[in-house]
């Protein structure tokens, strides 16, 4: 799923035996967002939710008004304009732009090595997919789930696009769809199917043509049921509490149930639908433009409190875990509190102040380089931080560096990063573009830190000094030329 800029609708995902490579040759897909289930997380601290503040009510269905504490807990707030989620049982992997965290329980866990193979234009304005091969498999700690799929999409519609699959260790070709029973069904022309994988094994595949294929546990052929929804719709959600216990949400639409033999139709809370969610307890969730509301199994729809007021873009449920994404600020939320909330600002962003990659004769996008691989926004869960402090090692700088005294936590280094590729034509004639990567090293001035509350102190101070090239706190593996000394 994506989260984030202006509040957007999500289409349908694309499905098809390279479900991943789909994204690439998309050249829509740089302007709209799709859900997860298709493509269809320093020192820990004990995190106090920011005080509620009152939500306009949406005047559900038997509503029973707000509750008077907010279930809801922040996970993570970013300057960053987008995220992606990928739920599983009490965690998520959750990825804006090269920040990419894995939530289990309280645990939040930042690597930088999770960003090897990955392209330079991962932090750019880049739209991100995920996909996990089983999003109901529990990983024995908070890391990167193996044959986890993330695709990518830079700049506009013709930017540069790429696929990729985690292996354990690094990013790889995508290879084929997460779920072989996928490419047992054919898509007509112009019609696309919203997939997701079932908790006791099954899956469910809506399309647009409002017919479900729906694979019941260890079946190998799809049975084709109806689903009652509009015959309008473009872009959509599955949400479910169980296997038999199945719901569907069309943005903006109608909504359905399907009870393991049959769909109906579902009344929905007031307002127009964004996105839904169901936990194993059996409630259903619906976010709509008046805010979230909830079904208990049985009851009637009510209002949710939320910890800030502000616009969601995204509902996502696996277990009895229910995570919420919004939009302006770009924040993520999970009815379970973490260990350390994380937050994300300017200078810890690779790329300062982007405006977007809206024409085609970019040469290149320059992002600070300390190693290999590219480097992630630095955060308190990150183990391995530096300080980047500009493109070379001069007086000026040293003369900066001497005056304020959060600078003396800095074990000033020169690294070897990369320097940035060009934006080339994808084949003669064609107006997509791809990376053209350089292949050269390229040094840069670097202070290792070991805390983030040093590195924030760090980078803070010293930012009014360096404008035109501010210090940025990054999370990064980094290549280390030498030493500097004072």
């Amino acid at each position: 799923m994506i989260v984030g800029r202006n509040i957007r609708p999500l289409p349908a995902p694309i499905s098809g035996a390279v479900a991943l490579l789909a994204l690439a040759s998309c050249s829509a897909c740089a302007s709209s967002p799709s859900p997860h289930e298709s493509i269809s997380q320093g020192p820990a601290a004990t995190t106090t939710p920011a005080a509620p503040e009152t939500q306009p009510s949406s005047s559900p269905v038997e509503s029973t008004g707000p509750a008077k504490v907010t279930p809801l807990s922040v996970v993570l707030r970013t300057a960053e304009p987008s995220c992606a989620l990928a739920p599983f049982p009490d965690g998520a992997v959750i990825a804006c732009g090269s920040l990419i965290v894995a939530v289990l329980g309280g645990s939040v866990v930042q690597d930088p090595g999770w960003l090897e193979g990955l392209p330079e234009f991962v932090n750019w304005d880049t739209e991100l997919l995920l996909d996990l091969r089983d999003p109901w498999a529990t990983p024995g700690a908070p890391t990167l789930p193996a044959g986890m799929g993330l695709a990518m999409h830079a700049g506009n519609r013709h930017g540069p696009a790429g696929a990729f699959r985690w292996d354990g260790k690094r990013w790889g070709p995508p290879g084929g769809p997460s779920d072989v029973r996928r490419s047992s069904v054919r898509e007509a022309e112009g019609i696309s199917t919203v997939w997701s994988a079932l908790p006791d094994g099954g899956l469910m595949g809506v399309q647009t043509s409002n017919e479900a294929h729906y694979f019941a546990p260890k079946s190998k052929t799809a049975t084709k049921l109806m689903v009652p929804l509009t015959k309008d719709w473009f872009m959509g959600q599955v949400a479910a509490a169980s296997g038999h216990d199945v719901y569907f949400c069309a943005w903006a639409g109608k909504m359905a149930h399907f009870d393991g033999t049959a769909w109906s139709e579902v009344e929905p809370p007031p307002g127009k639908v964004e996105s839904c969610a169901a936990t194993s307890d059996g409630t259903l969730w619906v976010a709509t433009d008046k805010g979230l509301a909830q079904r208990p199994s049985g009851k009637g729809w009510s209002d949710v409190l939320l910890p800030r007021s502000v616009a969601i873009h995204r509902l996502e449920a696996v277990g009895d875990r229910l995570w919420v994404a919004t939009d302006s600020p770009t924040e993520i939320w999970s009815t379970k509190p973490v260990g350390q909330e994380l937050s994300v600002g300017k200078l810890q962003l690779p790329v300062p102040d982007m405006p977007g990659l809206s024409g085609l004769d970019v040469l290149s996008v320059e992002a600070p380089s300390v190693s290999a691989a590219p480097a992630a926004p630095g955060t308190a869960a990150c183990s391995s931080l530096v300080v980047w402090l500009g493109p070379r090692w001069t007086p000026e700088l040293h003369a900066v560096l001497a005056k304020h005294r959060e600078a003396d936590a800095l074990d000033l280094v020169e690294v070897k990063g990369v320097a940035p590729g060009k934006v080339v034509p994808l084949g003669a004639g064609s107006s997509s573009m791809r990376v053209q990567p350089s292949g050269r090293p390229q040094l840069a001035a670097a202070g290792l830190v070991a805390n983030f509350e040093s590195g924030m102190r760090a980078v803070t101070a010293l930012a009014p000094d360096l404008g035109d090239a501010p210090p940025r706190l990054l999370c990064a593996s980094p290549r280390i030329a030498k030493k500097i000394p004072r």
